[in-house]
């Protein structure tokens, strides 16, 4: 690649220069006369264009010179903007690729803020971090023992790490907290066995509290210690805890975000029902991401009869067991839905609001044949439909689709003695008349997981077909056909004369429905990311940082 670039300047070099005796210009006289009047302004416009068409090329070739740059080159303030966007244990590998990189993850105090006390516990290297990172905030992860100063030095007091941290996770009690300045603290991680994880006794001022996560295992949480008028963030894991007190006090915070809820997965199907109340939900239109995680399913009844979503909410459920009833009639009809994404093989429905997302997660259900749209009154203004995996709908359930403009989805062949619905129940003159608007097509074939013994699946006929009976219905040609056929490719080629001339474009082309899932948010993360074990650098080995011997000069 690096070659053909080169050779490609090297072309244009000598084409530029072969121009050139053309290009010398004659002395002589200039009349004014109408004819080159307009001659000069056409040779205006010639002069920008072949300006603008060289300065691309020299920016493509400029560009791919710098990417011949080697990475031990870059300037310190590249490299550590970089690694800036790795963890911990990155910037500790990079540290060792060479000097250059050692001196920029060295010299950048910003890189070596992350205190990982449960996986670096070396109190050698502690010092050595906290000597790297100045004295800027800590991101503080602490490990799981109710004494800390049994991991700490003592001259390394961890009250003063405390109270320079703007992030703690793993906090076992905030009795912890009584008596330190936590002015800075913006992001809290509760995690406790214990029931006095909220000591009453104790009020801890956290003006900057921003955003807080409670892991709750066996707890009664019967107040709040610390000031929490101001999250923007909110994570509940309730595991055997009543979690009413926390979920009225949503109607105290104007400012919440995001709001995560996850229930245990074999805990009892309840909840107290006055915690739900309408007021509750409708206040919260600065909602921007609502997570939902095993909910129970009087829980979740009563929410989505009572919730009222903005255009910018973004909404995740898994599992909703109500997804095959109108109850998702009540949340989404308010906000129009122009893309559907699903793949009922893994029971995951993406509705794309344009301005917001929402996630839906069912429960598992083996199907031989399609199951339904997920929610018909929502989906009256569907644009677009996605299908990812599994059994694709029949025409009777496009039918109601009728500002369909782009039908996207795959098909398998059915394995022998299964009984499946064959592609011409979808792609048919059905379709045809009950989706006019629709210009877009794409199909991937694919071979059934489980066999490669399965029934021909008739793809060319079905889709010539279509093709046909489009043309006979509205007298116009097809618009855009595209198809990833991974069972038998070949057979299309004797065809494509036919298929282009009944078509504005078709294509033969490898085609990745998953990717075109619409993107959702993802929760704030609230415990440091780390690297599986298998690559995670020991910090004993780390002592001798400041040694450059054996790297490269």
């Amino acid at each position: 690649m690096d070659d053909e670039r080169i050779k490609a300047a090297k072309q244009l070099q000598h084409y530029l220069e072969s121009l050139l005796p053309s290009l010398t210009p004659d002395t002589r006289l200039i009349h004014s006369s109408s004819r080159q009047f307009h001659a000069r302004y056409e040779m205006d416009g010639a002069i920008i264009g072949v300006e603008g068409a060289v300065q691309q090329v020299l920016a493509a070739l400029r560009r791919e010179r710098n990417a011949m740059l080697p990475v031990s080159y870059l300037p310190a303030e590249i490299l550590a903007k970089v690694l800036s966007y790795g963890t911990l244990a990155d910037t500790l590998s990079a540290s060792w690729v060479s000097r250059a990189w050692r001196v920029a993850a060295i010299n950048t105090p910003s890189l070596w803020t992350c205190l990982d006390l449960e996986a670096y516990p070396n109190n050698n290297f502690r010092a050595l971090q906290l000597d790297r990172c100045g004295a800027l905030p800590l991101e503080l992860n602490l490990p799981i023992v109710k004494d800390l100063r049994s991991v700490l030095q003592p001259q390394t007091p961890y009250k003063g790490l405390l109270s320079r941290s703007y992030s703690i996770s793993n906090l076992l009690n905030l009795g912890v907290l009584e008596g330190i300045d936590a002015s800075r603290l913006q992001s809290l991680h509760l995690f406790s066995d214990a029931a006095d994880l909220m000591p009453s006794r104790i009020s801890v001022a956290t003006p900057a509290l921003r955003h807080l996560c409670m892991d709750m295992r066996s707890c009664e949480l019967n107040h709040m210690a610390i000031s929490i008028n101001l999250l923007h963030t909110l994570h509940l894991y309730i595991r055997s805890a009543k979690a009413d007190v926390v979920l009225k006090r949503l109607s105290g915070l104007p400012r919440l975000q995001e709001l995560l809820v996850q229930w245990p997965p074999d805990g009892p199907d309840e909840e107290p029902m006055d915690i739900i109340s309408r007021d509750i939900l409708t206040e919260h239109n600065g909602l921007q991401r609502i997570y939902l995680i095993e909910p129970p399913k009087d829980f979740l009844s009563r929410f989505l009869a009572h919730f009222r979503p903005a255009s910018h909410t973004n909404l995740y459920i898994a599992p909703c067991y109500l997804i095959s009833n109108g109850i998702l009639a009540h949340l989404r009809h308010q906000i129009a839905t122009h893309t559907l994404w699903m793949d009922p093989h893994l029971c995951s429905f993406t509705f794309d609001h344009g301005t917001s997302v929402t996630k839906i997660m069912d429960t598992h259900v083996e199907s031989t044949s399609f199951r339904g749209l997920p929610d018909p009154v929502g989906l009256g203004n569907l644009t677009s439909i996605i299908i990812n995996s599994g059994p694709p709908p029949t025409s009777r359930d496009l039918r109601i689709l009728t500002k369909l403009t782009k039908f996207s989805f795959t098909f398998e062949p059915a394995p022998l003695g299964v009984q499946q619905s064959p592609l011409a129940d979808t792609l048919n003159e059905e379709l045809v008349k009950s989706c006019p608007h629709l210009q877009e097509l794409a199909l991937v074939l694919r071979k059934p997981l489980s066999t490669n013994f399965f029934v021909k699946d008739q793809a060319l006929e079905t889709v010539l077909s279509f093709l046909e009976a489009w043309l006979l219905e509205y007298e116009v040609v097809f618009g855009t056909v595209r198809i990833s056929d991974r069972v038998k490719p070949q057979r299309w080629s004797s065809q494509l004369d036919v298929l282009s001339s009944i078509t504005w474009l078709f294509e033969l082309r490898d085609i990745d429905l998953a990717s075109q899932a619409p993107e959702f948010p993802v929760p704030r993360r609230f415990v440091p990311q780390r690297p599986p074990l298998r690559w995670r650098l020991p910090a004993p080995m780390l002592a001798p940082l400041d040694n450059f011997v054996n790297l490269d000069r």
